[in-house]
């Protein structure tokens, strides 16, 4: 090829070189110089263009497909963690002192252990629960809960076990006595319920029977309990809150002998004397509850109202058993009762700073006023009598285990009522300590 482009040069320089010597003339000189410098260019230009190149090595891709790209968004696996049982134990106790005087007692003073519970909870698979609960004040101890939770439809959870029929707003902290509407409603039973909850709503439905179950404020021979509960918040944020909510059961003696018993003491445990309704010939009992709840900042309100018709056999008229509250609680110190509306749960407040010698801290002030009442008169021999209660508390927390209640009673009966016409002022002071 090298010599090839030589001859082809040689063969065009030649005949011109011989016509430059032959005229000996300045320009054609020129003419030839430059000649050879395109010439120049020329053989540089032929030098490139038959450049052989070194043979390279090919590289084969692998073809990248769609499953190749979502491995590579998907997060790293990481090795699932052995499920571990976890139990929990909890509980209260609680102690009152104080001094009452009625119609039949003129003044005495008293004090008890109120509360001694102690409850066991956990996990014992990841999608099962439990949840024991005693009560270890008084002469006997008395098994308030017991249920195993299943949370495997999560947000639905099925409890299996004894608990106390859901109606009416879940808990009350702001007086020693709980609504003494409950004589109308708490029933303990054993069954089955089915629970779930969004983020502003919470509702249920069991089935339960009780077999001469008792709790403070009701005895029922054997039967069987449908229940529905359902609670909305259409208002619900750091500072303001609004809560609905509508409860009904309906129960089944095992039979026409089966009795029921509703009762309701003065708000207090010291004086037992109040109302009593003991009823037979029982065909059914349907209940029915509607309760509101406002909270706005430190100031709360909140009130209940439940219905219960007692059909009855025999001959005798259904009647129509009353009760309900209303209650007001405002905190000195600024503090906001707190709401959970997936439990349908209001709860005590929980000091800003907790009391302290050391460090100046008061604790957190709060004044509670309820006015209650109940009626448990009906029609031919449903004569139960009627009571209602006006109470104050003012509540100290010294931090969010420990509280002290100062609180007030004045409550009157009518003349069906355990002693007729009856009045009572109770003052007390009870101490509350959760862990």
């Amino acid at each position: 090829m090298k010599n090839m482009k030589k001859l082809i040069i040689m063969s065009m320089l030649f005949p011109l070189s011989a016509f430059a010597v032959g005229s000996e003339s300045d320009e054609l000189k020129q003419e030839i110089i430059e000649l050879k410098q395109r010439l120049s260019q020329l053989e540089r230009t032929l030098n490139k263009a038959t450049k052989i190149k070194s043979p390279t090595k090919k590289v084969k891709h692998k073809e990248i497909t769609v499953a190749d790209v979502e491995a590579k968004e998907q997060p790293e696996k990481t090795e699932k963690k052995a499920f571990s049982p976890s139990i929990q134990v909890g509980g209260a106790i609680s102690t009152e002192i104080g001094g009452y005087k009625d119609k039949k007692t003129k003044q005495n003073y008293s004090s008890n252990v109120r509360n001694a519970k102690l409850k066991a909870y956990g996990m014992v698979h990841e999608d099962v629960g439990f949840m024991v609960e005693v009560d270890f004040a008084g002469d006997q101890h008395k098994l308030k809960k017991a249920y195993v939770n299943y949370f495997g439809m999560a947000p639905v959870e099925v409890r299996i076990g004894r608990f106390i029929q859901d109606f009416g707003i879940n808990q009350d902290d702001l007086f020693p006595e709980s609504h003494p509407h409950t004589c109308l409603s708490e029933f303990n039973e054993t069954g089955v319920r089915v629970l779930t909850h969004g983020e502003r709503w919470y509702s249920s439905v069991g089935f339960a029977s009780n077999n001469f179950g008792t709790t403070k404020n009701n005895e029922i021979d054997q039967s069987k309990t449908l229940f529905l509960r359902a609670s909305y918040a259409p208002i619900y944020n750091e500072t303001n809150v609004v809560h609905t909510g509508i409860s009904y059961a309906h129960h089944m003696p095992k039979s026409s002998a089966s009795k029921i018993t509703f009762k309701q003491r003065f708000e207090n445990k010291f004086l037992d004397d109040g109302i009593s309704a003991s009823i037979t010939n029982i065909d059914n009992i349907d209940s029915y509850g509607a309760d509101l709840g406002f909270i706005h900042g430190p100031f709360s309100i909140q009130g209940e109202f439940t219905e219960a018709k007692v059909s009855r056999l025999a001959r005798l008229r259904a009647s129509k058993l009353k009760g309900g509250y209303l209650q007001m609680a405002y905190s000195f110190t600024g503090e906001q009762r707190e709401y959970d509306p997936r439990f349908n749960k209001f709860s005590a407040i929980t000091p800003k700073e907790n009391f302290s010698f050391k460090n100046s801290g008061k604790g957190a002030w709060e004044l509670a006023v309820r006015y209650s009442h109940v009626n448990l008169n009906g029609k031919d021999d449903l004569v139960g009598g009627k009571m209602k209660n006006l109470s104050t508390s003012l509540n100290w927390y010294l931090n969010k285990n420990l509280n002290v209640m100062f609180n007030y009673i004045h409550g009157k009966t009518d003349k069906n009522a355990t002693i007729p016409n009856n009045k009572a002022d109770i003052y007390l002071v009870k101490v509350n300590f959760y862990f």
